[in-house]
């Protein structure tokens, strides 16, 4: 088993503002920030929309993801920004946070404990095992994020 516990993150409000900046629906409230999760070289952000018809990831990545690239720029950091959408359900968020993996996960595959906020996600273990560094950064990430330990378990043969 793998643990993934969250982090302070000192830099939430300083993220937030950055994108009341560049991003002109979340300086009207259309899109809200809803968490931001960072370690060098990674940015994460949960997003959601006010509006129904209106794809917040699609306005954070516009433009070939100018927006998030002039967010990134201005932080002084390089490397990956992913947005993701926020859900008010802890699994269908973790889910979303963790798609790229490259692994189909569903919410069979996670167990959540709401009183500890611990998520228990099990994988197949020859993708546990094979999990590369990247990808285990990923993990750290989605805990920030979520504001949940994430629990990596084998399962299967």
């Amino acid at each position: 088993m793998i643990d993934f516990v969250p982090s302070t993150n000192r830099s939430d409000d300083q993220i937030r503002q950055l994108f009341k900046k560049h991003v002109p629906e979340v300086a009207s409230g259309l899109i809200q920030v809803m968490s931001t999760a960072y370690e060098p070289g990674y940015l994460m952000v949960a997003v959601h929309s006010r509006a129904r018809k209106t794809d917040p990831v699609r306005v954070f990545v516009a433009d070939e993801g100018l927006r998030v690239k002039l967010v990134a720029a201005e932080l002084q950091r390089s490397g990956k920004v992913h947005v993701v959408l926020w859900n008010q359900s802890p699994k269908a968020f973790i889910l979303n946070a963790l798609s790229p993996l490259g692994t189909r996960l569903s919410e069979s595959q996670i167990e959540l404990d709401f009183e500890k906020r611990d998520a228990w996600l099990e994988l197949e273990r020859n993708t546990f095992f094979h999990l590369s560094d990247k990808e285990r950064t990923r993990v750290r990430l989605v805990s920030q994020l979520v504001g949940w330990n994430i629990r990596l378990v084998p399962v299967g043969s």
